[in-house]
């Protein structure tokens, strides 16, 4: 098998050893050794994303990574399989490109996770506040005199005394210097306080190569031969064929 290493004697003499005296045993050492590696894989995978990703929580990173075990004792056919069932988790492991519908790609600040200015982000935005999905916007029908207004100066003005007068405080807003998307709105009118939540200034984003899979893989390869002697072992050793040297 591939993940035999030449310098492992132990290992070859037990493999020898069981195809010799008990030929019908030793496609179940490769079957348990292969369900036990990507199992390992897959925990191996679990801290990879935990270490290394901004999560939400548990099930981002647990639930959907799943593992196919091998069920046939055709060891030509048997096959281990680990993945991920969420399609961007491709895109983290190979990188990518987010391309936006209207308004462009948002991108989550520090201040919505509760970073203040901090850069860059390293947690999610505050669950039930500041992440897009629970974020209402005020109503256009509040942000009244938009039409009338000058330039973008007056608008966001306009938008933010709006939002000051609703009781929801995120607006869209396009700011003179181009910046663009999701803003919380406190203080008062004459002192305002407007921060940026999701920026959406850009119409696509380039997602850079953040592997989780590799790194796992590669772990639990340079365990391979440990985890396929000691299966073969336990063949010998159940069939009492198994003697010290």
């Amino acid at each position: 098998m591939a993940f035999i290493t030449l310098d492992d004697s132990e290992l070859k003499r037990f493999e020898r050893d069981l195809l010799r005296m008990k030929a019908r045993a030793y496609p179940f050492a490769t079957k348990f050794a292969l369900n036990t590696a990507v199992f390992q894989g897959r925990r191996e995978a679990v801290k990879e994303i935990r270490s290394s990703m901004i999560v939400k929580n548990r099930w981002t990173t647990g639930k959907p990574l799943g593992v196919e075990k091998v069920r046939t004792l055709q060891v030509r056919r048997q096959v281990a399989v680990l993945g991920h069932t969420e399609r961007y988790m491709a895109t983290q492991e190979f990188g990518g490109a987010r391309v936006g519908k209207r308004h462009g790609v948002p991108l989550t600040t520090a201040w919505a996770a509760g970073q203040g200015k901090k850069n860059p982000r390293t947690r999610v935005a505050l669950r039930g506040q500041r992440d897009m999905a629970s974020i209402k916007l005020t109503r256009r029908s509040r942000v009244g005199g938009q039409s009338r207004a000058k330039n973008k100066g007056q608008r966001t003005a306009i938008a933010v005394g709006a939002a000051l007068r609703s009781k929801r405080p995120f607006v869209f807003l396009e700011t003179r210097r181009g910046t663009k998307g999701i803003f919380h709105v406190s203080g008062s009118r004459s002192n305002p306080e407007v921060w940026l939540v999701h920026d959406m200034s850009r119409k696509s984003v380039t997602i850079p190569k953040r592997p989780w899979l590799l790194p796992a893989v590669k772990r639990v390869q340079k365990r391979m031969p440990g985890i396929y002697r000691k299966e073969l072992k336990k063949q010998l050793i159940r069939h009492r064929l198994f003697v010290r040297r």
